[in-house]
C-alpha cells in the first residue's frame, strides 16, 4: 500500500503543468511586430499594421495640363481655344462665316473649311485679243501684251499679228503691173485697180 501511495506522488511531481514556461523572445519587424514562444509553446508570427502609405509628395493623375499661351492663329476663318488637359491650342473651323479674303478680285467671301473663299466679281476680260487678261490680287484687272496671230478686219493687209497690243498686218501688194493705174485698196473689199486720166500704155 505504501508503495503505491510513494508512486503517485512521483507521477504528480514529474507532470506538472509547462505552460508557464520560459518566455520567449520578441522581435519587432519592418511590417509589424513578431514574437517567437518560448520553450513551453509553439512559435507564433504576429503581422502588425505597417502597410505602405504615399505622402503628400506624389502626383496626382489627371490634373490640368500647362496653359497654352496665345492660341490666336491670325484665321478669321476658326475659332481659337485652349484644352486645358492638355496645353495644346486647337482651331475649330467656323461655318459660313462673312470674311475678307483680302482679293480685289472676289465678292462674297465666306468661310469655307476654315479657308476664306471669295467668288470672281470682276470681268477682266478688254476684248483685245493682244492682251492676256488676267487680275491681281491686290492691283485689280492686267492686260499684258501678246504676240499671238490675229486678224485685224481688212484685207488690205496679210500676216496679222500682235505687236504693243494692237493687230497690225503686212500691207498687201496690189501692183496689178499696169502703168495707167493705180493699184487701190479697200479694207472691205481688197485691191482695185483705177484708171488714170489721159495714161496712154506703150
Amino acid at each position: 500500500m505504501r508503495i503505491a501511495i510513494g508512486l503517485l506522488a512521483l507521477m504528480f511531481l514529474g507532470c506538472g503543468s509547462n505552460s508557464d514556461g520560459d518566455s520567449g523572445s520578441g522581435s519587432v519587424g519592418a511590417g509589424g511586430a513578431s514574437g517567437v514562444g518560448g520553450d513551453g509553446g509553439g512559435d507564433v508570427v504576429g503581422t502588425g499594421d505597417g502597410g505602405s502609405s504615399t505622402g503628400d509628395g506624389g502626383a496626382s493623375a489627371g490634373g490640368r495640363g500647362q496653359g497654352c499661351g496665345d492660341c490666336d492663329d491670325g484665321n478669321v476663318c476658326t475659332d481659337d481655344m485652349c484644352d486645358l488637359s492638355t496645353g495644346v491650342c486647337a482651331h475649330r473651323p467656323v461655318v459660313q462665316a462673312a470674311c475678307d479674303d483680302g482679293s480685289v478680285c472676289t465678292s462674297g467671301d465666306t468661310c469655307v473649311e476654315g479657308t476664306c473663299v471669295g467668288t470672281p466679281a470682276v470681268d477682266c476680260d478688254d476684248a483685245n485679243p493682244c492682251t492676256d487678261d488676267s487680275c491681281d490680287p491686290a492691283g485689280g484687272c492686267m492686260h499684258t501684251n501678246n504676240t499671238a496671230p490675229c486678224e485685224d478686219g481688212t484685207l488690205c493687209t496679210e500676216l496679222d499679228a500682235c505687236s504693243e497690243g494692237i493687230c497690225m498686218g503686212t500691207p498687201v501688194d496690189c501692183d496689178d503691173g499696169d502703168p495707167c493705174t493705180a493699184d487701190l485698196c479697200k479694207p472691205l473689199t481688197g485691191c482695185f485697180p483705177k484708171v488714170l486720166p489721159g495714161c496712154i500704155e506703150f
